[in-house]
């Protein structure tokens, strides 16, 4: 008889408790008990320099958050992990705790490695230098060119166009074969730098170009690419290193993400961590 008395006292008892422990509405997640609300995130947003008037889908905003969580994760271990006497906040300690598990810097039998195994990626194929202008009548394509063949310099010539209705400077720079339409690489290819081509006709217009220089088929030697490699290997091993890091708090820490208060269909990597109420 008193067992049936006290057993509608404990179900009320561990249903205050359950309320007691659901998060605030504007709750989103927890990370060991710390809690962040849906207006951290926004900030983070901001911080990110998301323009607030592009509309962000779902899958988005879920990576979003989790890259926010990864933040605050690695933000966690770095204070639980670094010295209690550095005087430094979370973010600070953050980097601090990257740059130490990176070790010293990248060293040069990795760069010359790197550049061996990797020859292919230092190839530069043949190009062509070229200056152009567009124009839409081939009346007015034809004067220019003329214009330019006869001897006036590339500054004349544009300021030429500039007074050609609908007339364009074209895009101007190095180009490969594969960089241009059959048509126009053929050409370009076979003239002599200096060279002023015929007038082009084309679905854009009427193109005159000059060919400015040509470049040959050439390998980079490793020292004028060893900046380029140490770079691209510092933020190959830095990637690396802060994945490690981050997998490390997520084994360390708990967190959940409170998808009840998360205003978009959350669809993360943390949505194990689910923390669902009852209705």
């Amino acid at each position: 008889m008193i067992w049936s008395r006290l057993l509608p006292i404990v179900g009320t008892l561990a249903l205050l408790s359950c309320q007691q422990s659901l998060p605030s509405p504007d709750v989103i997640a927890e990370i060991d008990g710390r809690e962040y609300l849906y207006d951290d995130f926004k900030s983070f947003l901001d911080e990110s320099a998301f323009d607030p008037d592009t509309v962000l889908d779902s899958k988005v905003l879920s990576a979003l958050l989790d890259q926010m969580l990864d933040e605050r994760l690695l933000r966690r271990l770095a204070m639980d992990t670094l010295p209690e006497d550095l005087s430094i906040g979370g973010r600070e300690a953050a980097e601090l705790l990257v740059a130490e598990s990176l070790g010293g810097s990248i060293r040069e039998a990795e760069i010359a490695q790197y550049y061996r195994l990797h020859r292919e990626r230092f190839e530069r194929p043949e190009r062509v230098y070229m200056r152009q202008v567009l124009l839409t009548n081939q009346v007015a394509a034809s004067d220019l060119r003329q214009l330019w063949a006869w001897g006036a310099t590339y500054d004349q010539i544009v300021e030429r166009v500039e007074e050609i209705p609908d007339a364009f400077v074209g895009q101007e720079g190095e180009f490969t074969r594969e960089d241009l339409p059959g048509s126009f690489a053929n050409l370009l290819f076979s003239l002599d730098v200096g060279t002023i081509s015929d007038v082009l006709n084309t679905d854009y217009g009427f193109h005159v170009i000059q060919v400015v220089e040509h470049f040959p088929e050439t390998q980079l030697d490793l020292g004028s690419v060893e900046d380029e490699i140490r770079r691209e290997l510092e933020q190959k091993r830095t990637h690396e290193g802060l994945e490690r890091l981050v997998e490390s708090a997520r084994e360390r820490y708990n967190v959940r993400v409170f998808v009840r208060n998360v205003p978009f269909n959350y669809e993360g990597i943390y949505e194990q961590h689910i923390y669902k109420t009852s209705d």
